[in-house]
């Protein structure tokens, strides 16, 4: 018994395809706002905030996302202009690939978070 014919086969694998590699340029563009915050001499002294600073410390990391647009929302902004200028989908599939955004821009917030709290040296690069 076939649960969909080739026709949505075809479709479905179209927007699945669609979906990683919306999701992998997602995740380059994050990992290169990354790389670039961390080459900043601002991180290093950020880095070098004591633990007891907790609010300074805190707003010099902010102030870094906010220049380098390490957000959810600026990734958001990054993803949602080229989604509604290439992928015309219907409700559904656009969620689909909504569901996987957020799943990634998880992921890289707790890499950052694990990385500037200086939980894990194996992270850093």
């Amino acid at each position: 018994m076939q649960l969909v014919d080739t026709g949505q086969a075809k479709r479905l694998r179209a927007h699945f395809e669609a979906a990683r590699r919306l999701s992998n340029a997602l995740l380059g563009e994050a990992m290169k706002r990354l790389r670039q915050m961390r080459t900043d001499p601002v991180w290093q002294w950020a880095l070098s905030i004591l633990q007891a600073h907790k609010q300074v410390r805190k707003e010099a990391f902010s102030q870094l996302r906010q220049a380098y647009g390490f957000s959810e929302y600026a990734l958001h902004d990054f993803v949602n202009q080229p989604i509604a200028a290439c992928f015309p989908l219907k409700r559904f599939h656009f969620l689909l690939m909504q569901k996987e955004r957020f799943s990634k821009t998880r992921c890289i917030r707790s890499v950052y978070r694990e990385d500037h709290a200086g939980l894990s040296d194996r992270t850093r690069s």
